[in-house]
């Protein structure tokens, strides 16, 4: 009986490790190209709310960061320890103003 489990269980995670890639794949398709490389600096979106907080009154955008590296096409090292490796689709490049005097 506990052989027939093991097989179940088995079969149960292959299938779940195709369907996570065909999940990855399928949302990398759909991410546009991203204009940061390294040693630019980046906002960071953290969507996890600590209890007690309303979300929609919460900063969801954090930093800036400096990218240490471009992993590959969709990843990148950012310097922050809890997270160090995250997707594009969670970062966005700061925008500079530039201040004119008069």
């Amino acid at each position: 009986m506990q052989k027939y489990y093991q097989q179940a269980r088995e079969q149960v995670n292959q299938r779940l490790r195709v369907a996570i890639a065909d999940r990855a794949d399928t949302h990398n398709d759909l991410v546009r190209r991203h204009p940061v490389e390294a040693e630019s600096r980046v906002w960071l979106y953290l969507d996890r709310v600590s209890e007690g907080y309303a979300k929609t009154l919460v900063h969801l955008w954090h930093g800036s960061f400096h990218v240490a590296e471009k992993i590959g096409e969709y990843a990148v090292t950012i310097m922050y320890s809890i997270f160090p490796v995250v997707h594009v689709s969670k970062i966005k490049p700061v925008r500079f103003f530039f201040q004119i005097d008069l």
